[in-house]
């Protein structure tokens, strides 16, 4: 097996690095690989670069709107919170149902996770200080 890199990160055939020394060109090349990598595009960025170029400006703007439209934009969330009413009283009475149901069942399922991921059942491992003494 060949074990020299090719310094093309995009394109390497190992699972982990095996650059011992980065040289100019492979730093280039990591560089440009984090760069298309990026979840960010192009737009994205100037998106970014733009909104905290004009934070005020668009704060100010955003509180206009808002004053402007404050309130049938809450009508709207009263009237969608009414007509979704029933059917979270059904979830509730459901949810309800299925614990007395399980009650034990979700108990030791509980129990067994807190057991699991407890910290208290792992050594504490401090330092000694002099506020510690």
């Amino acid at each position: 097996m060949n074990t020299v890199c090719n310094e093309d990160c995009l394109h390497c055939t190992y699972e982990d690095c095996i650059l011992d020394e980065v040289t100019h060109a492979a730093f280039q090349n990591l560089d440009d690989t984090k760069k298309l990598l990026s979840p960010l595009t192009m737009h994205q960025s100037y998106n970014r670069l733009f909104h905290f170029a004009h934070k005020e400006e668009l704060n100010a703007k955003h509180q206009e709107w808002w004053a402007k439209n404050k309130d049938e934009y809450n009508a709207k969330r009263r009237k969608r919170y009414a007509e979704h009413k029933e059917l979270r009283m059904r979830v509730a009475a459901w949810s309800a149902t299925y614990w007395a149901a399980h009650k034990e069942k979700i108990k030791a399922r509980n129990a067994a996770y807190y057991e699991q991921h407890s910290t208290s059942n792992q050594p504490m491992i401090f330092a000694l200080t002099p506020a510690n003494e």
